[in-house]
Order: C-alpha cells, then sequence, then structure tokens
C-alpha cells in the first residue's frame, strides 16, 4: 500500500481533488472530515476541548465550532493547544481506517496541517496544492460570507506558509486557473504514480 498525502493551506483547492480522486474511485481519507465526525462522537475529545475552550462551549455543552475558530485563529498559543489536543484522535482514527485498506495499492490522505501534525510521516509521498492569497480571500470569502476579510487573512495567517509546506513534498499543484486546470495536474501525477 502506497499512502500519497494530500496538503496545502485553507481555500486552495484540498476538497476539489479529493472529491475528484473519489469520482475516480480512489480511496481517499479525509482528516478534516475524521475531526468533524469525531467532533460529534467522541466525548474524550469534546471534554478535552471544553476543559481548554469553556468559552467556545454552550449551554447545552454543544461545541460552537464559531466560536473556537474565533479564539484559536486570534491566538497562536491557543491554536497550539487546540492542535495538540486534536491531532492524536485524529491521527488514532487514521491509523484504525488505514487497518480496513491493506489491499489497497493507493490511498491519498488529506489534511490541511498534515507536515505540522507529523501525518506526513506516514506518507510515501506528498502532494501540495497553492495558489495566490487573492484567490484564498476570494474562495473563502465565498464558502464563508459571513467571514470578515479580517478573519480571513488571520485564518491564512495561522497556518504554515506554502513555501514552508512545498519543501516536504514530491508533486505541487498550482491552482490559480479553473477545474479543468486543476484536474489536468491531478491527472499527471496520476499517471506517474
Amino acid at each position: 500500500m502506497k499512502i500519497f498525502g494530500i496538503t496545502g493551506n485553507i481555500a486552495t483547492g484540498k476538497s476539489a481533488v479529493t472529491n475528484y480522486l473519489r469520482n475516480l474511485n480512489y480511496t481517499v481519507i479525509c482528516a478534516d472530515e475524521i475531526y468533524n465526525e469525531l467532533l460529534k462522537t467522541d466525548k474524550k475529545l469534546l471534554k478535552a476541548i471544553s476543559q481548554n475552550f469553556p468559552n467556545a462551549i454552550e449551554k447545552n455543552g454543544a461545541l460552537n465550532k464559531k466560536k473556537l475558530a474565533d479564539i484559536v485563529f486570534n491566538d497562536s498559543k491557543k491554536l497550539k493547544i487546540l492542535n495538540k489536543i486534536t491531532h492524536p484522535f485524529v491521527i488514532n482514527k487514521i491509523n484504525k481506517i488505514l487497518k480496513n485498506y491493506k489491499s489497497e495499492k493507493i490511498i491519498f490522505l488529506s489534511a490541511p496541517l498534515l507536515i505540522e501534525s507529523g501525518i506526513h510521516k506516514m506518507c510515501d509521498k506528498i502532494i501540495c496544492l497553492t495558489t495566490i492569497k487573492k484567490l484564498q480571500i476570494e474562495r473563502l470569502k465565498q464558502r464563508n460570507p459571513l467571514l470578515s476579510k479580517k478573519e480571513i487573512i488571520s485564518r491564512i495567517s495561522a497556518q504554515m506558509p506554502s513555501a514552508e509546506k512545498i519543501k516536504y513534498s514530491d508533486f505541487i499543484i498550482k491552482n490559480t486557473k479553473d477545474l479543468k486546470n486543476l484536474y489536468k495536474q491531478v491527472d499527471n501525477i496520476l499517471k506517474k504514480i
């Protein structure tokens, strides 16, 4: 089994690539999907988050993801605390999922924090998506119109710079044009692997 990591900062096109790969019948494990599922199902994770971020918890005990994002994207120390809490839960779940796919030849593992979390060490090769900041801002605004420009910039700034991620990567996808161009770059990588 070969594991190909997919990473890239917010609004660089990871979801478009993972959806395209799934449509081509490749197995794709998505760390964001796992994290969102764990927030609903894992009481230990929710407890750890609520102990460290009580202001992000509603009166009914539910996590308010918007409040949590507002807290961590405005304070790098708090973001590190959240990542330190959540990464082991996500990595543990990824390892469990991988056991079910031992017979697969190729698996794609998508994670925005692939390198920061250490998940890249599980991968045989890494694919990094990049784009220009202007497009990131436009895509984030389209995806979440309620975010202010300040909030968008703070989310972009909170991540490891793309130039740093590229240093760890074997393949680079520049997502600055349309979906057709993006898929063509993915197809070129698939031919090589």
